[in-house]
């Protein structure tokens, strides 16, 4: 027996995914902002948390093309 989701849930999971990369998204920015605000920041630190935070928006990007391909 194969279940499939409907467009609908998977739009839900979508948006679930969407949801977790905000916040996540912004959980970096606020670690770069801290990092920054420091007297001597890290600058391996910060471009970790840059390459980070590029990767949340790519991921982002993916999710969206997705939840776009199915409305089609």
């Amino acid at each position: 027996m194969t279940i499939e989701l409907t467009v609908e849930e998977k739009t839900n999971v979508i948006n679930s995914h969407l949801k977790n990369a905000a916040f996540s998204l912004y959980n970096f920015e606020l670690s770069l902002l801290e990092e920054n605000a420091k007297t001597s920041p890290n600058e391996d630190t910060i471009k970790n948390i840059n390459n980070q935070i590029e990767q949340s928006k790519a991921q982002v990007s993916a999710l969206e093309a997705e939840l776009a391909s199915l409305n089609g």
